[in-house]
Order: structure tokens, then sequence, then C-alpha cells
């Protein structure tokens, strides 16, 4: 991932407000907030049983999990990937690939290679921009992206990845993710302090941070000079960040 020069502004599943029940992962949203202005938009993906990629946050819809449905069986409003990808008119989409916990790590392994091999063949131009990345909370998985991209060091094509992490990994683990390939962690926001920010920047990986809607917790994160905010309310961190 490039390193930003600013700390760049991310929709939140294409969210523009934090108040609940507000629209996300949908054409309409990532339509509404790439209108906005902002400069990226994190999405979920899941694979249908039937080898659809699907954008959806929750496993579960009311006809059941998303993995183990085909896509015809899913309703039409849950859009397909590569829609939604073409929706996000921003300079970077996050595709969040969703694994299920119980999966084996051969399942996730295998879905990282499906995403991946999917992003390269139908979405060409962007990839090779680095306008996508991808991550996960499944290591397997974003291995597997990793590889089927090219591999550590690969330019041009390569996707992009990005650790998803509920906690700032130690300098091991981090140097781990720079041997693999990955570009950057993306970690919440409460786990982050300026020690974490320093390991993170020592290892030479990116630095995304989810979901801050608080002002003073964004504050803080400019203050770390994170390379990416996350936010459901990415109208009040762009305001903030413009003075």
């Amino acid at each position: 991932m490039r390193k930003a020069k600013r700390t760049a502004i991310w929709s939140h599943r294409g969210r523009l407000s934090a108040a609940p029940g507000g629209p996300e992962n949908t054409l309409a949203a990532f339509r509404d907030a790439s209108r906005a202005g902002v400069d990226g938009i994190e999405l979920d993906t899941w694979l249908t049983s039937d080898g659809a990629f699907v954008v959806h946050h929750d496993r579960h819809v009311a006809e059941g999990g998303l993995d183990e449905l085909t896509r015809a069986e899913i309703p039409p409003t849950v859009a397909d990937l590569l829609d939604a990808i073409a929706a996000c008119d921003v300079p970077t989409v996050n595709v969040e690939l969703k694994v299920a916990p119980d999966a084996a790590r051969d399942l996730a392994a295998s879905l990282g290679t499906t995403l991946a091999l999917y992003l390269l063949a139908e979405t060409g131009e962007r990839v090779a921009s680095g306008r996508i990345v991808v991550s996960s909370f499944s290591r397997s998985a974003l291995d597997a992206v990793r590889d089927a991209a090219g591999g550590k060091g690969s330019r041009g094509g390569a996707l992009q990845t990005s650790y998803l992490v509920d906690e700032m990994p130690g300098p091991d683990d981090l140097e781990g993710l720079v041997d693999a390939g990955h570009g950057a962690v993306n970690v919440h926001h409460r786990s982050l302090d300026a020690a974490g920010a320093a390991r993170c920047r020592s290892a030479g990986l990116g630095l995304v941070v989810w979901t801050a809607d608080d002002e003073d917790d964004i504050r803080r994160l400019y203050d770390l000079a994170v390379d990416v905010v996350i936010s459901n309310d990415p109208v009040t961190a762009m305001r903030m960040r413009a003075g």
C-alpha cells in the first residue's frame, strides 16, 4: 500500500453517518460516499456456494448463510462484488474478505486464492494502479491472496494486502507480515497507541485504523499520523482534516 502524504479517509461500508440504521454495503451507499469525496471505501464480501462474490457484512441473511446459498437464492438487493467496485468512484477500494470463523485453514486459503484470481481477472486496471486493497482477519486467506497475486515483493498487477487485527501485533508478528509480502495492518482504533504506531512504522507497514467516529478519537489518530482512518462518519473526519 502506498504511504499517504496525509491521513486518508475511507468510508466504512459506504456509510456517511454514524447514526444507526444508515445504508451500508449497497451500490447507492457507495455512489453517495464517492460523491462526498472520500479517499476510499471499505466493503465486505462473501463467496457463495456456487462461486459468486457478494457484498454484505453479516454472514447470514433471512434465507441463510451467504457462503451456504447459491447466488440465485440471495436477494438481488445484496450486490455483486464487481458491481460494488464499479460503484466506488474513489482512489482506493478496500475489499474485506469474510471467512467463517469455523472455516478450516485450507478452506480459508482457497477463498483467498479464488478472490485474488477473480480480482486480477476482472478488475485488472484497478489492481495494476494499486487501487484495490484486500484485507481479512484470516491470515491463511490473506497469505493465499498474496501468493496468488505474485507473492512477496511483486509489483505491477499484484494486489495490495492488509492484515485485519483487533490489537496491534508484536514486533515479530509484524516482521512476519512483511516477510509474507503484506503492506499494511488494519487495526482497531482503541488498541492503537503511540508505541504500536511506532512499531508498525519501524516494520515498514502502512497503518489503517478502524472504525473511528468520535471526534476525539479521530483527532488522536491524526496526531498519530496514521495512513488511513476508516469511519462511519467520514464527512466529519474530512472536515476535521481540513482544519
